[in-house]
């Protein structure tokens, strides 16, 4: 992808980017709730695009996620056109189709459960074949973002899906979540659980079985007011695949507020539900039950992660940890370094970022 493109993507999705300089833009940052242009955007050596979130340090993968590419997307040596890229969406760009009968006999759903989704054909005098049209709605039916599927299966690169221009993500299927929440005898909206998936195929499946479920537009899109369309819930599944899509989720997981209600589902060789159910469709029911008796609270998880990072890390630095003068060492790894006359401050400085795994941590300022 071009940076222009790039900067033409942010403009469709009115992110406002301005231009900042020769091959520099600023933009509000898609993968968190941004007020103030806080995206910068630049041109690489290779003409790559260059991308740094300001204010919240959100990562090239949340922003490009966030606006439905691959972080791939953004390296010029890919080719260009990445998923969602408006200069995808001009007539050289190949498809090979994606109808709605072929998409719902490769996910063994019925045709008329996916019209009354809002899931239809398309078609379009930029391609000669039909392609799949998925209609978001928010959560009083409002249609903030269309989505089309212009192929079925993944290629080399991933490019199967488009958004509409203008379009504004949100949660898949916030319009059916939202209608079956119910008020108990104390007058509190209630709901026993619904799952977070990473896609809408995913949510087809599980609504097909009648089990509540919202769709990530992509793994690494998630904003944080989304978190109120989800308060009513007393538990949130959370299914992390098995790559750096769930990684994406546990990253923006450990920072959500929905983190203390969250349970992590884990379908072992099965990358997702639609897999789960296609794998054998007879047992799923059973077999989905099942992952959810396994699923783990976030917390704990979390925690376990934690432990086993700190085990890690003691093992290697046990010999260190029980060295004499710890100080002392680091001032002698600091002169084979080539630095020299600053031992003082340089000890100062190491005892004070060590600071930071304390309750209390000390503030330094260095005076040139």
């Amino acid at each position: 992808m071009t940076v222009e493109g790039f900067v033409a993507l942010l403009d469709a999705r009115g992110l406002t980017p301005k231009a900042a300089g020769p091959g520099k833009w600023s933009a509000l940052c898609p993968a968190h709730d941004d007020t103030k242009p806080s995206l910068s955007i630049g041109t690489g050596r290779d003409g790559d695009v260059l991308v740094k979130c300001m204010s919240h340090g959100c990562s090239p993968e949340q922003i490009s996620g966030a606006l439905g590419l691959e972080t791939r997307d953004l390296f010029a040596s890919n080719g260009g056109g990445g998923v969602g890229d408006p200069s995808n969406t001009r007539a050289h760009v190949h498809t090979s189709g994606c109808t709605l009968d072929a998409y719902a006999k490769a996910k063994r759903l019925p045709v008329a459960f996916l019209r009354e989704l809002g899931v239809s054909d398309y078609k379009d005098q930029r391609w000669a074949e039909r392609v799949l049209r998925i209609t978001y709605k928010d959560a009083v039916g409002k249609e903030p973002a269309v989505r089309l599927r212009i192929a079925l299966a993944k290629g080399e690169a991933d490019n199967r899906f488009l958004w509409r221009k203008g379009s504004k993500p949100c949660l898949y299927g916030l319009w059916r979540a939202c209608a079956r929440v119910h008020t108990d005898s104390e007058g509190a909206s209630t709901a026993p659980y619904v799952v977070l998936v990473e896609g809408e195929s995913d949510a087809h499946t599980l609504w097909h079985h009648e089990i509540p479920a919202l769709g990530l537009p992509g793994a690494g899109v998630w904003h944080e007011r989304e978190a109120e369309h989800l308060s009513t819930f007393e538990r949130i599944y959370v299914v992390i695949e098995g790559d750096s899509g769930g990684e994406a989720v546990l990253g923006w997981l450990g920072k959500s507020k929905i983190r203390d209600r969250a349970w992590v589902v884990d379908l072992g060789e099965h990358k997702d539900p639609s897999g789960l159910y296609l794998a054998d469709p007879e047992h799923f029911h059973e077999r989905w039950q099942e992952a959810l008796e396994r699923a783990e609270p976030w917390r704990e998880l979390a925690a376990q992660t934690e432990d086993a990072e700190r085990r890690e890390l003691a093992a290697k630095c046990a010999k260190l940890a029980a060295a004499a003068k710890i100080l002392d060492r680091f001032a002698g790894d600091l002169r084979r370094g080539g630095i020299v006359g600053e031992e003082r401050l340089a000890k100062l400085v190491y005892l004070a970022v060590t600071s930071r795994l304390l309750d209390r941590i000390v503030s330094v300022g260095v005076k040139g």
